[in-house]
Parts: C-alpha cells; structure tokens; sequence
C-alpha cells in the first residue's frame, strides 16, 4: 500500500487502504472503523506476534496513517 501511486486510473478507494481492524473486509465500511476496533486489533496483535515484530507492525502502521503521508495521495 506504501508503495501504491494512486491516479485516475488507479484511484484510492476505501478497499485500498489496509485497515488496521479486525472485521471482515466485505463487511467494512467508514462507520465501522473507529478507535474501538482499531485498538481491538492493536491489542490482539500484541498478544499473538514477538515483541519485536508487533513494534515493527506500529512503527509501519504509525507511517501508513500518519496524516502527511495522505496528502499526496
């Protein structure tokens, strides 16, 4: 996704953007990422990957939604 450059031919679609939720991704829409299921998936994580790796996913998810990345987007 990071490396995605979104155009008229391939525009950003909310289906492009990984959400970092634990729902199925047919059944996503706007309404239904919020800071609970955000952090439901944070917590989740944690319990299941290394230490070093869930810091990895943050640092990764940090950069992927930070709000200057989605300007040029």
């Amino acid at each position: 996704f990071s490396a995605l450059i979104f155009s008229a031919q391939q525009p950003l679609t909310f289906w492009s953007v990984p959400w970092p939720v634990l729902a199925n991704p047919l059944d996503l829409a706007p309404g239904k990422i919020d800071w609970k299921a955000t952090e439901a998936f944070f917590v989740d994580a944690k319990d299941i990957l290394p230490a070093e790796e869930y810091g990895e996913m943050v640092l990764r998810a940090q950069r992927t939604f930070h709000p200057d990345r989605w300007v040029g987007k």
